[in-house]
């Protein structure tokens, strides 16, 4: 395959624009991957920042079969994200003569439509070092051409769900350890207008707890969860995310159903997101009724993990 890595230059200050760096091919079991240096890096627990070539974005993958795939990066770099968005090209005649654009040296500049409306909403693209980037870009694209998939060219998400909606054990062989309503450890979303200056402000989804503390970031998250844990009081951990409207995947959709999945595996703690109305869904004391479950089976996830 052929791994054209996308960043913004400019992040924060630019992200209409991105560019295309130097494509390197890789073969599978893709176990002699380049090292990415001057991107985003931790700078201390939780915060980060960004280094003099931008923000790694995502990479496009070009594969010797024809095919062309979108693969996201972590929206969290400082910690261990689980979950990466992978998109595959439905790729059509238009689609494909708008990619072979920009193996032309000098004549391309920037793909704005077509198979360019990438998935993460950048709206033009430029390559950073042309006379670097294009002779192995053209090399690659001469032997392996863009196979025409589809009339219609269009990005399709390549998703694999977390869990099956209201079974514990996807499996079968795990089963739900008995607990009552106080041994129920339940977390909402909470909403937190953060004001810039007089004229801009923006949304933060903070975590609360039942004992009213508040988490803003991961690293508050897990002091917290790890005190009321000890406490030996609770067997279950639940994320009710019904205020959260239109998620798309609320296994995996941030900012904070990813930590919990990744907190309660590294425990061994039973798991459960709530989200959307569903009268089969069952009935658990210290749980809402009618709304669905998605469980992650602690000694199923610790298997995947190894």
């Amino acid at each position: 395959m052929l791994m054209i890595p996308v960043a913004l230059a400019n992040w924060p200050r630019e992200n209409k624009v991105a560019v295309l760096e130097t494509p390197v091919e890789i073969a599978f079991p893709f176990d002699a991957l380049p090292s990415f240096t001057g991107y985003q890096y931790v700078v201390q627990g939780y915060s980060w920042t960004v280094g003099p070539n931008g923000l790694l974005l995502a990479f496009l993958l070009i594969g010797d079969d024809g095919n062309l795939y979108y693969m996201d990066t972590p929206d969290a770099p400082f910690g261990e994200d689980m979950d990466i968005r992978f998109y595959k090209a439905q790729i059509s005649q238009e689609w494909k003569e708008a990619f072979d654009a920009c193996r032309q040296a000098g004549g391309w500049e920037g793909g704005t439509s077509g198979v360019w409306q990438i998935p993460n909403g950048t709206q033009a693209f430029r390559w950073r070092d042309s006379g670097t980037a294009l002779p192995i870009l053209e090399r690659f694209s001469s032997v392996h051409s863009l196979a025409i998939s589809s009339a219609t060219g269009k990005w399709e998400p390549i998703k694999r769900p977390c869990f099956t909606p209201n079974v514990y054990c996807e499996k079968g062989l795990h089963q739900m350890p008995p607990f009552n309503a106080q041994h129920v450890l339940l977390l909402h979303p909470a909403i937190k207008v953060v004001n810039v200056g007089t004229d801009f402000s923006y949304e933060e989804k903070e975590l609360t707890f039942p004992n009213g503390k508040i988490a803003e970031h991961i690293a508050g998250m897990k002091r917290e969860l790890d005190r009321l844990w000890k406490t030996g009081q609770y067997r279950i951990l639940a994320y009710d995310r019904r205020t959260e409207k239109n998620l798309k995947d609320p296994e995996r959709d941030n900012p904070w159903a990813p930590e919990l999945r990744k907190y309660a595996a590294n425990k061994g703690i039973p798991l459960v997101i709530l989200y959307g109305e569903d009268a089969d869904a069952p009935d658990h004391p210290g749980l809402p009724n009618c709304i669905r479950q998605f469980w992650q089976c602690p000694q199923c996830v610790r298997e995947q993990m190894k």
